[in-house]
């Protein structure tokens, strides 16, 4: 979990001020980030309202099917946009991720590349991702 740690440019395990906060205010609730002091943006560090954060991130969704060792292709259903807020040590070897999910966008049809069929949701909004796949595989 070093890695996410990295990410969203956390001092250590647990909550912390280093990485960017994410609070929620009005009616309806809008969330509202604040650049905590690791933020990499120098002018962003304790700045309210900040629409950039690198703990904002989005996930693919897969199909829960399970996993065998090698290359398999995977159904990906949808994707989620979440706010990373923490990462937690829970020793052995259970670290968890603490986040707020911004919103869920799902495939009208689940295929290894969620490329067709229409995109439905609940009101959830699209982000561009990459997917990334090792060379040569």
């Amino acid at each position: 979990m070093d890695a996410v740690n990295t990410l969203i440019h956390a001092c250590g395990f647990g909550p912390g001020t280093c990485q960017d906060q994410i609070t929620f205010s009005g009616n309806p609730p809008v969330p509202v980030i604040t650049g905590g002091t690791n933020n990499p943006t120098p002018a962003l560090r304790g700045t309210t309202n900040i629409w950039f954060s690198d703990s904002l991130v989005t996930v693919a969704i897969y199909d829960g099917s399970t996993l065998n060792p090698g290359k398999q292709d995977v159904a990906i259903v949808g994707y989620m946009t979440m706010f990373i807020q923490y990462v937690q040590s829970s020793p052995p070897d259970k670290d968890l991720i603490t986040s707020v999910i911004l919103g869920i966008s799902g495939c009208g049809t689940a295929t290894p590349t969620c490329g067709s069929g229409t995109i439905s949701g609940g009101g959830g909004s699209l982000f561009p991702i990459r997917l990334v796949r090792n060379p040569g595989t």
